[in-house]
């Protein structure tokens, strides 16, 4: 939330926006501040308590046309899940979104499956920026490949 809120203020008041945000609580909502130009879709529930229903909002969303930017921070799974209807729907580049997992579901599991796959996975990361990928670009082969790990 300090983000978004964050990116809220700083947006200009000619832009418009649209904050698609999953909250525990309703009152958190009040930390975000209010702008004109920037409608906000809430939904209360996820963040580990339930099931997340972010990644589907987002894709309920009706995007103008012409070009467009997405920032996204929650679960890792719904920031993979994100991404992937970005890339496969909407046919946006890269550079049109900044996705970030900060947390994870069942990250035990998680943890202890990495731990017997994770230098082949961090392999695909250097590789790709050795063939002379962005970073960004790099991360997101890294993602691919933990997904193909079943991570």
């Amino acid at each position: 939330m300090p983000a978004l809120a964050r990116i809220i203020e700083e947006l200009p008041a000619a832009v418009p926006a649209v904050a698609v945000v999953e909250v525990s609580d309703e009152d958190d909502l009040g930390y975000l501040p209010v702008r004109d130009n920037v409608s906000v879709v809430r939904a209360v529930g996820g963040n580990g308590a339930g099931p997340s229903t972010l990644a589907d909002l987002i894709a309920a969303q009706r995007f103008p046309d012409g070009d467009g930017y997405l920032w996204f921070a929650g679960e890792a799974a719904q920031s993979r899940a994100v991404r992937k209807w970005l890339r496969g729907e909407l046919g946006w580049a890269s550079a049109q979104f900044d996705i970030v997992g900060y947390w994870r579901q069942g990250s035990e599991e998680w943890d202890q499956r990495f731990a017997e796959v994770g230098q082949d996975m961090l392999a695909v990361y250097r590789q790709a920026l050795a063939d002379g990928k962005s970073q960004k670009d790099a991360l997101e082969e890294y993602d691919n490949a933990l997904e193909r790990a079943g991570l």
